[in-house]
């Protein structure tokens, strides 16, 4: 994915500024959730319902830029590749 927007990045499809690496990232984890829901039942209205969501955030999405802040997360959230206080592994593939 990451290729495909660096690829539409160079061919004026996305402003030059945009941070491809964490898109890609984040529209990973957008198909991952909802392959989950669709194993776990959700129907495909609601499915699409996400899709037009996230459609609706694209103009947004698209302008990240690599210069904006990441926020900070709170006193109890490490690196998504670490546990967190209580225990819970998070997933190693989004560090």
């Amino acid at each position: 994915m990451r290729d495909f927007f660096r690829t539409r990045q160079a061919a004026g499809w996305l402003p030059p500024g945009t941070d491809t690496d964490r898109l890609a990232k984040y529209l990973a984890c957008q198909l991952r959730g909802m392959a989950v829901q669709a194993r776990d039942g959700v129907s495909r209205r609601q499915l699409r319902a996400l899709v037009a969501l996230l459609m609706t955030l694209w103009p947004q999405l698209a302008r990240l830029s690599a210069a904006a802040p990441i926020a900070t997360p709170d006193a109890r959230e490490t690196c998504l590749g670490t546990p967190l206080e209580d225990g819970v592994n998070c997933f190693p593939y989004l560090c």
